[in-house]
């Protein structure tokens, strides 16, 4: 278990942030967005990642959604970031978490980038957005 009094302060040099790509199935598809946060939130605690939190009274887990989806929609490439205090390969990350997310949340891919990379992953939502609703191929059903 990982000790968060002894984390070092987000002005550490070390920081990672990971880009992760996933999908949202029919099981998980009436799942609000804080309830979603929240989900990441448990689940990269109980992978043991060494994720950072933000200073104050109440840390909270940096995390970045894209943009949240209506109630209903299921996805098959949201975008999430996530800022590490404590640099990990992306494949030991997505190995650690997909034995602890619930069935309905396929991790598709992830990747590293430097955390003063100052694009957000709500740049990227714009785009797969626009090419999902221009996009007239019908989707296949998942089994």
């Amino acid at each position: 278990m990982l000790d968060r009094t002894k984390r070092p302060g987000l002005s550490s040099g070390t920081m990672q942030r990971l880009r992760f790509r996933f999908g949202r199935g029919e099981e998980l598809k009436y799942i609000s967005h804080l309830d979603l946060m929240r989900l990441w939130s448990r689940a990269l605690r109980r992978a043991g990642l060494p994720v950072a939190y933000s200073e104050g009274f109440s840390p909270h887990p940096k995390i970045s959604l894209a943009a949240p989806l209506p109630i209903g929609v299921t996805s098959e490439a949201e975008l999430m970031d996530i800022t590490l205090w404590k640099p990990v390969s992306p494949h030991f990350a997505m190995k650690s978490l997909v034995p602890r997310l619930p069935r309905g949340i396929d991790l598709v891919a992830g990747r590293s980038s430097t955390a003063s990379c100052t694009k957000s992953v709500s740049g990227h939502w714009v785009i797969l957005h626009r090419s999902w609703c221009h996009e007239a191929v019908p989707r296949q059903k998942r089994v």
